[in-house]
């Protein structure tokens, strides 16, 4: 795999890091659905996104609860937002190994429920994707506790780490390993670079994230490191868990509008690229074009000094979000020319 910052450095100019696949939706007639039973939909919002406001990645319709979908959870399925779950069935050790069991098995839990797996439709849509479009394809993928928190439901986790550390425990490894087997495959499929979103874990204490975040990470990044590019994003104000984050070992790590980026960047090694942090509400959804060209311009040029700065928002881009933002967005960032304030590092 390249060096990412040297990839980056050759685009000349700042490159445009993606967390908006969902607002490609509003240029099809489609529902959220059939786009993710659909591998040929997914690759057609993909070219659409390419001809309306391209970026310097390419990416699908972000699934990342795929994995409690094909385990047989409950969802919420909106027409045109993404789903969420509507119950958290692991309460106790033996529920999570039914879980890790099934999975292994590869039981078809959402089957019995009058469902139909859709992992192996996202993972060739990841394929048709790369095979046609030719950028760097980002997926992204929650994390280890996020994807617990919703499997055992985010309080009782929380207050599992207290009063039940080794349910904690296995549910993290079934996460883990749920997490590891598909970005193998994810990236054996042309992913280059898989992003780690862990949001749930701003619900910890500093010393609670180091026990309970940190070397799950740090394991997860091991996994992806060697094999495609990694980055990790944590919404919420994170300054108190940075250092941990830059610890972990990713090789972007993409922060939330409520996070001051020059601050961030001071503390930041060089080595280690800053994505965002345009605000995707404020901002993106309900700004004007004009809006979005000053926020973005302004945001350059604090961050000039700084080579290490990828533009980008601060989370994922709702899909309502106007595609004449968008469009400002990309053609600001494109556009820009470092000028006299200061030197890159």
């Amino acid at each position: 795999m390249n060096d990412l910052s040297e990839w980056l450095r050759s685009r000349g100019r700042r490159a445009v890091y993606p967390q908006m696949g969902g607002v490609g939706l509003k240029l099809t007639p489609y529902r959220m659905f059939q786009v993710y039973e659909d591998p040929e939909k997914q690759l057609e919002i993909s070219l659409r996104i390419e001809e309306t406001f391209s970026t310097d990645f390419t990416y699908p319709v972000d699934f990342g609860y795929v994995f409690l979908h094909d385990l047989g959870l409950d969802m919420l399925k909106p027409d045109h937002d993404f789903p969420s779950v509507l119950e958290n069935p692991a309460k106790t050790a033996e529920q999570i190994e039914h879980f890790r069991r099934a999975w292994e098995q590869g039981l078809d839990l959402c089957g019995e429920k009058g469902g139909k797996a859709l992992l192996p439709a996202y993972l060739e849509s990841i394929e048709k994707i790369a095979s046609r479009i030719p950028k760097p394809e980002m997926v992204a993928v929650p994390g280890p506790f996020t994807l617990a928190g919703e499997l055992v439901g985010i309080t009782d986790l929380a207050k599992f780490t207290l009063k039940k550390p080794q349910l904690v425990e296995a549910a993290l490894e079934l996460t883990e390993e749920i997490l590891c087997g598909f970005i193998t495959e994810a990236v054996d499929r042309g992913a280059s670079l898989i992003q780690i979103s862990e949001p749930t874990a701003v619900i910890l204490s500093p010393a609670m994230f180091r026990k309970w975040i940190t070397p799950g990470l740090r394991r997860m990044f091991g996994h992806i490191n060697g094999r495609a590019w990694s980055a990790l994003h944590i919404c919420g104000n994170v300054d108190a868990y940075l250092d941990e984050m830059i610890s972990a070992g990713p090789m972007v790590l993409s922060l939330d509008q409520i996070m001051d980026m020059k601050a961030a960047a001071e503390r930041t090694p060089g080595n280690i690229i800053l994505a965002g942090n345009t605000d995707p509400v404020g901002i993106m959804l309900q700004g004007t074009p004009e809006q979005v060209r000053s926020a973005v311009e302004t945001l350059l040029n604090e961050m000039a000094p700084y080579d290490n700065y990828m533009p980008s928002f601060g989370c994922d881009c709702p899909v309502d979000t106007p595609v004449e933002n968008m469009q400002a967005f990309t053609e600001a960032v494109y556009g820009w020319k470092k000028g006299d304030g200061g030197q890159q590092r």
